[in-house]
C-alpha cells in the first residue's frame, strides 16, 4: 500500500504529476496518485471504494491547494475522511486560494512565493514518513523489526521521540556518550532502536552518520572494526589509513577519533556525529581478550562527556548488574533509557497499524481479545508471532479472524503449537529427534547467573542429522538462518522460545548441568585460542576435565571444532604430565634403592623436614585465610555484596590458625546479617508462575502458567511437586499493571475466567465467556468488574461470588475501587467519569466530550470527598475541592496512563506519582492542600509505590535505587541500592522486601538498614511473598525453583539514634544498664533508653562544659568562667556533691580527666600550667603545678591518671615541653619525676605504679619508657597511643592511619588505613581487637591480629567533631558516638568460637556457596539437602 496519498483536483493534474516526480527523486516511491499508471487506481475498480481503501492505508495525505481543489467535493471528502482516521495532513498551496476551514489550523507549505523554501519544508516534514516494502510481511513475527520495517513499526511513538530528544540533548549539551536502552527479554528494545530510532537518524545524514547496527558476537572488537570501515567506505570516506590503525590483533584507541575526523572532512559533513549502534551489548560481558579489546577501543570516547562520537546500545535489564559489576565498565558513564512494557494503546497499535497499512480487515473483537491476552510474560514476542501466523493464514482473503486466532491456540499457545506442528509434520525418528535436541542446545548459552540467552552458531557445527528438521523450523520462522562472512549461521528467532515451548523448556531444565559445563568449556576454548594455544590456558584438569570428557562422550551437546581441539590439547597435556610423573616416580624409586642405608642415620633430618613441611602448610593456610579476608572486606565495603563477603569470612573462620582470629572472622560474617535461614528448596520446574504461603504458614500454594494449582507442604519435601499445567493462562495484575495481592485470574480457552484466592486456590468467581477486561480492587480485594466482548460490564462481590450490578460496558475504559469495595469510580473512552454506589451511577461534573476534562484515570479513598481524577493533558484535580488543580510542569512529561494516585488516612493525605515529570512523586496534606516534604524524585517512570503503615517505597523498575520515605511527613529516610524489579512490605509494619536479578533482600522499614543477607536463587527472582506475620518468606525464580526461608531477620550491627534539644556536652552509656546519660548546653541532663526518653533534669543552667566519670555515676559541670560543680547519681537523679572551686582568673575549662574509680579528677583551664586535683571527701581542690608560676607562656596540654584503678599516679604535660609524673595520694600532690624534657607531648598513658609510660610526641615518635630501656617507634603525625599489657601490643593513631607494634621487639604488626582523619583508637579488653574513630564520626572495629576491619564504616557524616565513649564492661561492646545535638549507640555482640565447620554451616543457612573463582552461586536443591543431611548426623 502507498505511504503518501496525493489529493488534487482534476484541473491540477500537471502540478500533481510534478510533485510525484519530486517525491520519487527524493526517495518517496510509495505514493498514490489516482491517474498514475503504476500507482493509481487500476481499470475496472470501484473508484470511491478504492480511494477510501488507499486513504486508510496511507501514512499522510498531501493536499494540493488551489481554487479548484478547495471547491472540489471529492477533495473535501478525502480531507474529512483523513481527519476522521487521524491521518497526518500536509496542505501545499500551489496557487493563491482561500483554504477550507478544515485546513486553516494546519501549517501550510507555500510553493507560490519561494518554491525552494517550500520544498525544503516539505522534505523536513516527510522525514518521519517511511514507505512500506510490500514484499516484506506487515508482521515480522519473532524476528526483530529492521530499518526496512519502519513503516510498520507502531506503538512506540512517544518512546521514539523521547529517545531522539535525549540523543539531541547529549549531542548539544554534553553528558554520557552511551545511550543505553534497557529492557527485559521480549520488551522490544532492539526493534525500537532498529525500526524506530535509526531510520529517523539516517534521514538526516548531515547530522548523523550511523555505524551498524551490529551484534558483538564472539569477536566484538573485530565486528566493530569491520562495520566501521565498511560503513565509512559506503559514505565515501577513504579507509586505508584507518585500516592500518585497526591492526591485526588490537585496534588503536585513536581509531574512532581518527574515523570521526575523516568523516567530517567530507563536504557537507563537518557537523556530522558518528553514532555506533550495538545491539545485545550483553554479548560483550565475558572475560575474553576480544571483549577487553572492544572496550579499550571504545573507552576514550565513552569516558568523555562531549564530542561527536556517541554510542547507542541495547542491553537486557537483567544484565545491568553484571555490566556495573565489571571493573572495566564500572566507570563508563551512561544515559539509561528504560523500555517499559507496551501500554494497552500500544498493543492495539501493534495489531491495527500494520493491518491498516496492508489493507487487512480485522474481525470485530479480535484486537480486544488479543490485547486482553497480553497480561503475560513475553507478551510482545508472542503477539508478534501470533500476528505473523494469522497473516500467513488470512493474507489471501485480506482478513484476520477470531476463529483462526483461537485455532492457533491464542497468544499463549501459538508458538508452542507451531513448534509442535513442525515436529508432528516431520515425524522424526528417535535418532533425528536426539539430533534436533543437540542442535537446539547449541543455540543456547547458560550465563553465570543461570539465565538462558541465545547464541549464533555455524550451520556446519550442528549435527548433520538435524539439518532437515532445522530447515522446517526456519521455514516456520522459529529459527533464523543467516550468513556471516560467507558461512551459513543459525539462531533462535527470540529467547521467548526457551520459555514458552514447553518441550524445549523441559529439555533445557533437565540438561542445565550439561549446559553449565559446556559454557565453561566454550569460554576456556575461546581464551585458549586467543592466547595462542598456550598450555598455561588449558584450565580443564582433574575433575573438571573429566566432566568435559563425559559431556563429549554423551554427545548431549555438539562441540565445535575449537572446543574439540581444546579438549585434545587438554588430553595431550594430561598425558604429558602423567608421563612426567611416571618418570619422576622411576627416578624416585632408584634414589630410594640407592640411599636406603643413609635413611637410618637421617631420622633427625627427616624430623626437621617434617617440621618444615608443617610450617609450610601453616603458612599456606594462613596465606589463604588472608586472601579470603581481603576479598571479604572488598566485597563488603567496595562492591556492596554482603553475601559474597560472608562466604569469604566463613572461609577465614575455617582456615585461620589462631582461635581469636577465627572468632573475629566468624563474627564479621555473622554481623553482615543473620536470618532468614533457608528451610526448604523445591524444584517446581519452569512452568511455575506464582507461589504463595497459605494462611496456616505451613503449606505452599503453587500455580503454573496455565492456571494449574497444587498445595505442597514441607512434609512432602522428599518428592518434588509436579504442578499440573492447567487449561489456560494466569493473570496476576490489573490492566494498569498493579499486582493483585490476594487474587489471581485463570483465563480459560473458551473465554471464561476463574478468579481464585492465590493462597488457598478457592474459586471465588467464574465469569461469563468472552471476557475482555478484568479489574479487582478494594483493601481486601473483595470486588471485581468485568467487561465482555458483547458490551456488557458487571460488578461482582468476590466474597459471595455474586453479581452486584451492571455498568455501561461498551465504552468502559478504567475502574478504581474505594478501599471498602462498595464504591466504584469508572471512566469511559470518551473521557466521562462516573461514581457507582449501591447500584446508582452518578456522572462526575466537567468530564467527558465537550467538557473541560477528558478523564483517563482516577482514584477513590475512604471518605465521600476522597476522589482524584486526571485527564489526557496530564491535569490532576480533586472534584470535591473546588479550585485544587495540579497541572503538569511541562518538562519530562509522563504519559497520562502512567499517572497514579492513592489516598492515605490518619491524617488524610494524597500520594501522586508520575504527574508532570516522569519519576517524581508528591505527598499532599488534604487538610491544608499543601505538599509534604521536598518531593520524591527518580530518573525514570515510577512503578506504583508500596505503602506500609508509616512508610512509602518508590522505585523505577529495573533502573536506579529505591527510596524509603516517611508516609506522614514525606521526609526521605533511606536510599536502597538498586536496581529493583519488585518490592513489597512483608507486613504493614514489617520489613521491606525488594528483588532484582538472582536475589531478594530484606530491609528495615524503620530506617532502611539491611536485615539479614541477600536471599540467593537459582534464576532471576520472579517474586517474593511473606506468610501472615512475616515470619516466613517464599521466593521463586523464573527457572522454577522455590526457596522457603524462616525469620526473623537481624541487621548487621544494631544501633539506636536520637536527637537532643541542644548540643551535647558529654554523654555516657551506663555500665550494665540499657541507658545512656547526656548533658546538653545549659546543664540539661537527659536519660535515654530503648523505652524512650525520661523527664530531663536541670543541673546548672550556666554550664558550658561537662564530663562524666567512666561509670557514669559522677559528673563535673563548669561554667564559662571556670566555676566547677561535681554531681553524684542517687537513684534516677543527680545531686550536687561538691563545689570545689574553679580555675584561676575566670579561665574556661580546657580539659578534665577522671580517675578510673571516679574518686578523683584533674581539671585545667585554657591558660596557665596548673591543674587542679579534687578527691572524694575533700571540699576544695588542690593545685598540681606543672610549670613555674612565673612562666606566663606555659599552657597545660593534657593529663591522665594511671589505669590501675587506684589513680595514685598521674601524668601532666604542657607547652613547656615536659612530661611529669605525680603522686596524687599525698596530702599535697608531689612531683615524682620529670620523664621527658625538650619534647612536645601529645598524649601519655601510665598503666600503674612501676609500669612503663607510653608517650606520643609531636616529632612523630611513640616512646615506651621503661626502667631498663626505652622503645622508640616512628609514626609521623601521631596524635595518641595505647598499650595493651596483656597482649603486649602498642597502637598509635595519627593522620589517616592506625599502626600496631609488638611492645617487646618493636616489630610492626599492622597498618590500618582510613578514609578520614583518625581522632582516636582503643583496644578491646582482650587486646585481640581494637576500635578506631574518625573526626567525621565514622567508627570501625578491627581485628588486631589480621589488621582487617570487622565492620564496615559505622555512622559518619557529622559536621562537628565526635565524642566517643566505649563500654566494654561485658562481653558485648557498646559504642556511644555524640556530635552536636545527635547521638548514636552501637551494640557489638560478643565474640564466640565458630562452629566446627563454619563453611558448611553457612552454605546450609544461605542455600549458596562460593565457587573457586570467588563467585556466589545458589546451591541446587539436591546438593543443599545432602549438606543438610550430613550436618544433622
Amino acid at each position: 500500500m502507498s505511504t503518501l496519498f496525493i489529493s488534487h483536483s482534476s484541473g491540477d493534474a500537471e502540478a500533481a504529476a510534478d510533485l510525484a516526480d519530486w517525491l520519487k527523486r527524493h526517495g518517496h516511491h510509495s505514493l498514490f496518485l489516482d491517474f498514475d499508471v503504476e500507482h493509481g487506481i487500476p481499470a475496472g475498480r470501484d473508484w470511491e471504494r478504492e480511494l477510501y481503501r488507499r486513504l486508510r492505508a496511507c501514512q499522510a495525505l498531501i493536499v494540493l491547494c488551489s481554487e479548484s481543489s478547495m471547491a472540489s467535493c471529492w477533495c473535501l471528502a478525502e480531507i474529512s475522511h483523513a481527519r476522521a482516521l487521524g491521518k497526518r495532513i500536509l496542505p501545499i498551496r500551489i496557487t493563491p486560494c482561500t483554504l477550507r476551514p478544515q485546513l486553516r489550523e494546519l501549517q501550510v507549505i507555500d510553493l507560490t512565493r519561494e518554491p525552494e523554501v517550500g520544498y525544503a519544508r516539505l522534505r523536513r516534514a516527510l522525514a518521519g514518513v517511511f514507505a512500506w516494502d510490500t514484499r516484506r510481511p506487515p508482521y515480522p513475527g519473532l524476528m526483530t523489526f529492521e530499518e526496512a520495517d519502519a513503516a510498520i513499526f507502531f506503538g512506540r511513538d512517544a518512546e521514539i521521540q523521547r529517545a531522539l530528544d535525549r540523543l539531541n540533548r547529549l549531542r548539544r549539551f554534553g553528558g554520557p556518550r552511551l545511550l543505553l536502552f534497557l529492557g527485559a527479554s521480549g520488551s522490544g528494545k532492539s526493534s525500537l532502536v532498529r525500526a524506530g530510532i535509526l531510520p529517523r537518524l539516517r534521514a538526516a545524514p548531515e547530522a548523523w552518520s550511523l555505524i551498524g547496527p551490529l551484534r558483538p558476537g564472539e569477536r566484538p572488537q573485530q565486528a566493530l572494526v569491520d562495520h566501521l570501515l565498511a560503513g565509512l567506505e559506503a559514505q565515501g570516506v577513504a579507509t586505508d589509513a584507518l585500516a592500518a590503525m585497526a591492526g591485526e590483533d588490537e585496534a588503536s584507541p585513536d581509531l574512532l577519533p581518527a574515523a570521526l575526523q575523516a568523516l567530517q572532512a567530507r563536504p557537507g559533513r563537518t557537523r556530522t556525529a558518528l553514532v555506533l549502534v550495538i545491539d545485545q551489548l550483553e554479548e560483550v560481558l565475558k572475560d575474553t581478550g576480544q571483549a577487553a579489546a572492544f572496550l579499550r577501543l571504545l573507552r576514550p570516547v565513552l569516558q568523555a562527556t562531549d564530542g561527536d562520537v556517541l554510542m547507542i546500545a541495547t542491553l537486557r535489564s537483567d544484565f545491568l548488574g553484571a555490566l556495573q559489576a565489571q571493573p572495566d565498565w564500572r566507570d563508563i558513564p551512561l544515559a539509561p533509557v528504560t523500555v517499559a512494557p507496551l501500554s494497552v494503546e500500544g498493543f492495539s497499535a501493534v495489531i491495527e497499524g500494520p493491518a491498516e497499512l496492508a489493507g487487512l480487515d480485522l474481525e470485530a473483537g479480535l484486537t480486544q481479545k488479543m490485547v486482553a491476552d497480553t497480561v503475560t510474560e513475553d507478551a510482545l514476542p508472542l503477539l508478534a508471532f501470533t500476528l505473523r501466523e494469522l497473516w500467513e493464514r488470512g493474507k489471501a482473503e485480506g482478513r484476520l479472524t477470531l476463529a483462526e486466532y483461537r485455532d492457533l491456540g491464542g497468544l499463549h499457545g501459538a508458538v508452542a503449537k507451531a513448534a509442535e506442528a513442525v515436529l508432528d509434520a516431520a515425524r522424526p525418528t528417535p535418532a533425528q529427534r536426539h539430533a534436533l535436541r543437540r542442535a537446539l542446545f547449541a543455540l543456547v548459552r547458560l550465563d553465570d547467573e543461570g539465565r538462558y540467552t541465545r547464541q549464533v552458531v555455524r550451520w556446519q557445527d550442528v549435527p548433520a542429522e538435524s539439518h532437515p528438521l532445522l530447515e522446517r523450523f526456519v521455514q516456520a520462522r522459529l529459527l533464523i538462518a543467516g550468513d556471516r562472512q560467507g558461512e551459513r549461521t543459525l539462531e533462535v528467532a527470540h529467547e521467548s522460545l526457551f520459555r514458552v515451548w514447553r518441550r524445549l523448556n523441559h529439555w533445557l531444565w533437565a540438561n542445565r548441568e550439561a549446559l553449565r559445563i559446556h559454557e565453561g568449556l566454550r569460554r576456556a576454548a575461546a581464551d585458549w585460542e586467543e592466547g595462542g594455544a598456550s598450555d598455561e590456558l588449558l584450565v580443564h584438569r582433574g575433575g573438571r576435565l573429566e566432566e568435559a570428557e563425559a559431556l563429549a562422550r554423551e554427545a548431549t551437546l555438539p562441540l565445535d571444532t575449537r572446543e574439540r581441539r581444546y579438549l585434545e590439547a587438554c588430553h595431550a597435556l594430561r598425558a604429558a604430565e602423567l608421563e612426567e610423573r611416571r618418570r619422576r616416580d622411576r627416578l624416585k624409586r632408584r634414589w630410594v634403592v640407592a640411599t636406603w642405608l643413609t635413611l637410618v642415620g637421617g631420622v633427625i633430618g627427616l624430623g626437621g623436614f617434617a617440621w618444615s613441611l608443617h610450617h609450610q602448610e601453616r603458612a599456606t593456610r594462613q596465606g589463604l585465610a588472608d586472601l579470603h579476608w581481603a576479598n571479604a572486606v572488598s566485597a563488603r565495603d567496595r562492591d556492596d555484596e554482603p553475601l559474597r563477603a560472608s562466604h569469604h569470612f566463613m572461609q577465614v573462620a575455617a582456615l585461620a590458625l589462631e582461635v581469636p582470629r577465627s572468632a573475629s572472622a566468624y563474627w564479621a560474617g555473622e554481623r553482615l546479617g543473620r536470618g532468614p535461614r533457608l528451610e526448604a528448596i523445591v524444584e517446581a520446574g519452569p512452568g511455575l508462575v506464582v507461589a504463595d504461603v497459605e494462611a496456616s504458614g505451613e503449606t505452599l500454594r503453587l500455580w503454573s502458567q496455565g492456571g494449574g494449582s497444587l498445595a505442597w507442604s514441607e512434609r512432602e519435601r522428599a518428592a518434588a511437586p509436579i504442578v499440573p499445567p492447567g487449561p489456560g493462562a494466569v493473570q496476576t495484575v490489573d490492566p494498569t499493571g498493579t499486582p493483585w495481592r490476594q487474587r489471581l485470574a485463570v483465563h480459560l480457552p473458551d473465554g471464561r475466567v476463574e478468579v481464585r484466592d492465590r493462597r488457598s486456590g478457592e474459586l471465588l468467581l467464574e465469569t461469563p465467556p468472552a471476557l475482555e477486561r478484568l479489574w479487582i480492587g478494594g483493601a481486601e480485594e473483595a470486588a471485581a468488574v468485568t467487561r465482555h466482548t458483547g458490551g456488557e460490564a458487571w460488578v461482582w462481590d468476590l466474597r459471595r461470588g455474586e453479581r452486584r450490578g451492571t455498568l455501561p460496558g461498551a465504552t468502559l475504559a478504567g475502574v478504581a475501587f474505594a478501599p471498602d469495595g462498595t464504591r466504584l469510580l469508572t471512566w469511559t473512552r470518551d473521557g466521562s467519569a462516573f461514581l457507582h454506589e449501591e447500584g446508582t451511577l452518578t456522572p462526575v461534573a466537567d468530564t467527558g466530550p465537550g467538557e473541560e476534562h477528558r478523564v483517563v484515570g482516577g482514584m477513590l479513598g475512604r471518605g465521600a470527598g476522597a476522589l482524584a481524577l486526571w485527564d489526557a493533558a496530564g491535569t490532576l484535580w480533586l472534584p470535591a475541592r473546588s479550585g485544587h488543580v495540579l497541572r503538569p510542569s511541562g518538562q519530562g512529561l509522563c504519559s497520562p496512563r502512567a499517572i497514579g494516585a492513592r489516598f492515605l488516612t490518619g491524617p488524610a493525605r494524597l500520594l501522586v506519582w508520575n504527574h508532570g515529570a516522569c519519576g517524581t512523586a508528591r505527598l499532599w496534606a488534604l487538610g491544608t492542600l499543601t505538599t509534604l516534604g521536598s518531593g520524591m524524585r527518580h530518573d525514570e517512570e515510577l512503578a506504583p509505590p508500596r505503602v506500609g503503615d508509616e512508610r512509602l517505597l518508590t522505585w523505577s523498575p529495573g533502573s536506579g535505587p529505591a527510596r524509603l520515605w516517611d508516609a506522614a511527613t514525606g521526609e526521605a529516610l533511606a536510599t536502597l541500592p538498586g536496581p529493583v524489579t519488585g518490592a513489597r512490605f512483608a507486613a504493614p509494619s514489617g520489613p521491606l522486601i525488594t528483588w532484582h536479578g538472582l536475589q531478594a533482600r530484606l530491609w528495615s522499614s524503620h530506617d532502611g538498614s539491611p536485615l539479614g543477607l541477600p536471599l540467593r536463587h537459582a534464576g532471576p527472582v520472579a517474586g517474593v511473598v511473606a506468610s501472615e506475620g512475616g515470619r516466613r518468606l517464599l521466593g521463586w525464580s523464573e527457572v522454577g525453583d522455590l526457596r522457603l526461608w524462616r525469620g526473623p531477620a537481624e541487621g548487621g550491627v544494631a544501633s539506636a539514634q536520637w536527637r537532643f534539644a541542644a548540643a551535647v556536652l558529654d554523654a555516657v552509656p551506663l555500665l550494665d544498664e540499657e541507658q545512656v546519660l547526656a548533658v546538653t548546653l545549659e546543664g540539661r541532663l537527659q536519660a535515654w533508653s530503648p523505652d524512650g526518653a525520661a523527664t530531663p533534669q536541670w543541673l546548672d543552667r550556666r554550664a558550658v562544659f561537662a564530663a562524666f566519670s567512666p561509670d557514669g555515676h559522677r559528673l563535673l559541670t563548669a561554667t564559662a568562667d571556670g566555676e566547677v560543680r561535681i554531681w553524684n547519681r542517687e537513684g534516677e537523679h543527680f545531686l550536687e556533691l561538691a563545689t570545689p572551686g574553679g580555675t584561676v582568673g575566670d579561665d574556661p575549662l580546657a580539659g578534665v580527666v577522671w580517675g578510673k574509680a571516679a574518686d578523683r579528677l584533674l581539671f585545667w583551664g585554657e591558660r596557665g600550667c596548673t591543674a587542679w586535683l579534687w578527691r572524694l571527701g575533700t571540699v576544695r581542690v588542690l593545685p598540681v603545678t606543672h610549670g613555674e608560676t612565673t612562666d606566663t607562656e606555659c599552657r597545660l596540654r593534657g593529663a591522665s591518671f594511671a589505669d590501675d584503678g587506684e589513680g595514685r599516679r598521674a601524668l601532666t604535660w604542657g607547652e613547656d615541653r615536659r612530661l611529669r609524673l605525680w603522686d596524687t595520694q599525698a596530702s599535697v600532690p608531689a612531683a615524682l619525676a620529670t620523664l621527658l624534657e625538650d619534647t612536645l607531648v601529645r598524649d601519655a598513658r601510665l598503666a600503674g605504679e612501676g609500669t612503663p609510660v607510653l608517650v606520643a610526641t609531636a616529632d612523630g615518635r611513640i616512646r615506651l619508657i621503661q626502667s631498663a630501656e626505652s622503645l622508640d617507634l616512628a609514626h609521623p603525625g601521631v596524635r595518641g597511643a595505647r598499650l595493651h599489657a596483656g597482649s603486649r601490643r602498642v597502637l598509635g593513631w595519627g593522620g589517616e592511619n592506625v599502626r600496631l607494634w609488638d611492645a617487646d621487639s618493636g616489630a610492626p604488626l599492622a597498618s590500618l588505613s582510613h578514609d578520614g582523619v583518625v581522632a582516636g583508637a582503643a583496644f578491646t579488653p582482650g587486646g585481640e581487637r581494637l576500635i578506631s574513630w574518625q573526626a567525621d564520626g565514622v567508627v570501625r572495629l578491627w581485628d588486631a591480629l589480621a589488621g582487617q576491619p570487622l565492620t564496615p564504616p559505622l555512622g559518619g557524616g557529622g559536621r562537628e567533631p565526635p565524642t566517643i565513649d566505649i563500654d566494654a564492661s561485658t562481653s558485648a561492646i557498646r559504642l556511644l558516638v555524640t556530635a552536636g545535638d545527635r547521638g548514636r549507640l552501637w551494640r557489638l555482640p560478643p565474640f564466640a568460637a565458630p562452629p566446627s565447620e563454619p563453611v558448611r554451616h553457612h552454605e546450609i543457612a544461605t542455600g549458596s556457596r562460593l565457587t573457586p573463582q570467588g563467585e556466589v552461586v545458589a546451591l541446587p536443591g539436591e546438593a543443599w539437602r545432602r549438606l543438610q543431611a550430613e550436618d544433622s548426623r
